[in-house]
């Protein structure tokens, strides 16, 4: 396991091996567009400078060996301050959020409603 921020990864065999399936490309980029539609929906309600940010969310999709993969990045000049703040305002993580969010939607419940 390790953490980036206040995300973290835990790598499971079955995952790594189940990213080698056939059509596992398309689906890893489904989610990857999700996560960035939901970027795009929360930086118009919650950006200060909305500008070109909104729609600078970008999906890429590759392979790693043999696994899918697929990244969510935004190349607006402003997507670092936006983000990650500056010294006088806080940032917004909203990549950070839409992934999240998007995660928890995808989430299965367990018995009893809950996680």
């Amino acid at each position: 396991m390790f953490r980036l921020g206040p995300v973290r990864v835990r790598l499971d065999k079955r995952a790594t091996r189940a990213l080698r399936l056939p059509g596992m490309g398309k689906a890893v980029e489904a989610l990857a567009e999700d996560i960035s539609s939901e970027a795009r929906a929360l930086a118009n309600s919650e950006a200060r400078d909305k500008g070109n940010y909104a729609n600078g969310f970008k999906v890429i999709t590759d392979k790693d060996g043999d696994r899918a993969v697929a990244a969510v990045y935004n190349d607006d000049e402003q997507a670092l301050r936006i983000e990650f703040g500056t010294r006088t305002r806080d940032g917004k993580a909203i990549l950070r959020r839409a992934g999240e969010r998007v995660a928890d939607a995808k989430r299965p419940l367990h018995k009893g409603g809950s996680l």
